[in-house]
């Protein structure tokens, strides 16, 4: 139904009735009762006429007595009926055997059978067909990667730590050599926390404390002390004492011999001394030395240390009997490769002769 044909608007009465006159009361009375009756006859009433001819097509029958469509009925047929279950006095939707056969029962227990619960459940919830498209897109362009283990580490932690480093990221004047710091580099340090087993091999590699107890110490390093080797502080060359410390002097001659074992038996030989050595080894050779072509007398406490140690002591001295006089700028080392210096010299203030 139209309702707008059957709708009284505004232009309907436009110019009508009493309101456009501007005095109806001093009309005729035909034409004030005219004017009284024009909205009435030429607006309501066909107005309602054409409204009551309209209704003249609606079915007024009532909803109790109408009759059901073809359409409704075969919607009815389809629908479920209720029943009343057992023990209960509501009516429930009833299955039957049209909607509901055993593949279907079949199917709901193996449904249930298999339901299971996601502890993620609250973010797969949030999986979108969106996301599964670009699932598919990413597996179709996926690649793989030569630091694979490493980037397996990266968690959501350490993305945080990136990025809190990120923003406390700072500058070093020194980063040209902090740059060519890598594994290689860290692995080449032997720190002093270590406690992994570590064996020298080249000069100036470090030697451990374990190395040394383990190693160094059963070979006898560790013995090697002044307080072990001169225990009386006699300030000699270690060397040089362990080349004479098989050796017996006579105290007549001053010759040395050298002690031996030969077949089970204790041996000795002669052992060749310099003409200096002899001198140095003669008992009473140092007592009293000329220093400057005057005789000095040395207390015998005095050893011959003491004697070298003055500056005055080999400047001059008695060469075969006569004095000899020495630059003041030649050493001792080249006062005694003199091949005339100690063939004679004065003991005790006396002209001790030596052969060659």
């Amino acid at each position: 139904m139209e309702i707008e044909k059957y709708t009284i608007k505004e232009l309907d009465m436009d110019g009508k009735g009493v309101s456009p006159q501007p005095n109806p009361m001093e009309l005729p009375v035909d034409q004030a009762k005219a004017v009284f009756d024009q909205l009435t006859k030429e607006v309501v009433v066909p107005k309602f006429n054409t409204f009551v001819e309209a209704f003249e097509e609606v079915d007024l029958t009532s909803d109790a007595d109408k009759p059901v469509s073809d359409a409704t009925q075969a919607a009815l047929d389809t629908k479920v009926d209720k029943e009343l279950r057992t023990g209960s006095d509501e009516l429930y939707k009833v299955l039957s055997d049209n909607n509901y056969d055993d593949t279907e029962k079949a199917n709901v227990a193996e449904n249930t059978a298999k339901r299971h619960h996601h502890e993620n459940k609250a973010t797969l919830d949030k999986i979108t067909e969106t996301h599964l498209r670009e699932i598919a897109d990413n597996t179709t362009a996926r690649h793989t990667h030569a630091n694979k283990e490493t980037l397996d580490k990266v968690t959501e932690a350490v993305l945080t730590d990136i990025g809190e480093s990120a923003s406390n990221r700072h500058k070093h004047s020194n980063k040209g050599v902090l740059d060519t710091i890598d594994n290689a580099f860290l692995s080449n340090i032997l720190y002093k926390n270590n406690t992994t087993p570590y064996e020298p091999h080249d000069d100036y590699h470090p030697a451990t404390k374990k190395y040394v107890d383990e190693i160094a110490m059963p070979l006898g390093v560790g013995d090697m002390q002044k307080a072990v080797y001169d225990s009386h502080n006699r300030n000699l060359d270690v060397y040089d004492y362990a080349d004479t410390a098989a050796r017996i002097q006579d105290i007549h001659t001053g010759k040395q011999y050298q002690l031996g074992l030969q077949d089970g038996q204790l041996v000795w030989q002669p052992v060749y001394m310099t003409p200096v050595e002899r001198h140095n080894a003669a008992p009473d050779a140092h007592a009293n030395i000329l220093i400057d072509g005057n005789a000095d007398i040395m207390p015998t406490s005095k050893d011959m240390q003491t004697h070298n140690q003055n500056e005055q002591a080999h400047q001059n001295m008695i060469v075969d009997g006569n004095v000899w006089q020495t630059q003041k700028d030649e050493t001792l080392e080249e006062h005694e490769q003199n091949p005339y210096v100690h063939q004679m010299l004065m003991i005790d203030g006396q002209t001790g002769t030596e052969g060659v």
